[in-house]
């Protein structure tokens, strides 16, 4: 790093306007204020999901603002412990992703998150001397490629298991016999054809339907064909007051009115 800096005619000034931007937030020493098992009993924050991505931090504050990296160890990649405003932190590249740890995460959660806004500005600042590393690194063939095949083909070896599901089941459902009202089609046609309903049509409204032999007796006015002035049609009234029987020839209909007369004593 030490040659690409060198290299880099504008490191004095991005690493000015990195080191105004990052204040008050410094290395940390032997005056931060930080319990003695520091390195092992230190917790994550919430905050620690808003730090940007973990080489973009390393540069930035390793490379570019001399920041002292205590080195890896077991399921770490690298650690920095920083100060701010008098209290030891660390910046921690773990297993499970870069992170800023605290001894008391909840307690000390509102400077957490101004620790990760300072980085963040930081890391903003820092974006030229980042693109001359990627130069450098792109002309010597120092790379570091993520390898994104193994996730992408995974999502071709679900979406492709979702498609041939999809086409057995299909496949079954058109294979699959099925009881028909219907007797077979013999015409030219798909397998499972069927022929269409016969639509009978509805008996028109004028042809007069046939009488039962049960009712050939019956003379009563409501049934005659002369009642009512030769109508066929009798008032639901005269229906109500008739008092005639099936088997009795009718040959008058009383009033069903009573006079007043009648009535009063």
């Amino acid at each position: 790093m030490e040659k690409a800096r060198n290299r880099y005619p504008d490191f004095e000034k991005t690493r000015d306007r990195a080191a105004r931007v990052i204040a008050p937030l410094k290395p940390a020493d032997i005056r931060s204020n930080a319990p003695e098992d520091m390195l092992f009993v230190a917790k994550r924050t919430d905050a620690s999901g808003d730090l940007p991505e973990p080489y973009l931090v390393y540069f930035m504050l390793v490379d570019l603002l001399d920041f002292k990296d205590l080195g890896w160890w077991e399921k770490l990649a690298y650690s920095i412990p920083v100060d701010f405003n008098g209290t030891a932190y660390l910046v921690e590249h773990r297993k499970f992703g870069l992170g800023l740890f605290a001894a008391d995460p909840e307690a000390q959660e509102d400077d957490a998150k101004a620790i990760v806004h300072l980085i963040r500005k930081a890391v903003k600042a820092a974006q030229p001397y980042f693109e001359h590393l990627a130069n450098e690194a792109a002309e010597g063939s120092r790379l570091n490629l993520r390898n994104h095949s193994r996730a992408l083909y995974d999502r071709y070896i679900y979406f492709r298991k979702i498609f041939r599901e999809n086409i057995e089941r299909r496949r079954s459902t058109r294979n699959r016999s099925t009881p028909s009202a219907y007797p077979a089609c013999r015409t030219a046609g798909p397998l499972n054809a069927r022929p269409a309903p016969v639509l009978f049509r509805r008996q028109p409204r004028h042809i007069a339907k046939p009488v039962s032999p049960s009712k050939k007796n019956l003379r009563c006015p409501a049934f005659s064909d002369t009642g009512c002035a030769g109508s066929r049609v009798q008032s639901a009234s005269s229906l109500a007051m008739s008092s005639c029987s099936p088997t009795e020839t009718v040959t008058s209909v009383a009033s069903p009115v009573t006079s007043m007369a009648d009535t009063v004593p």
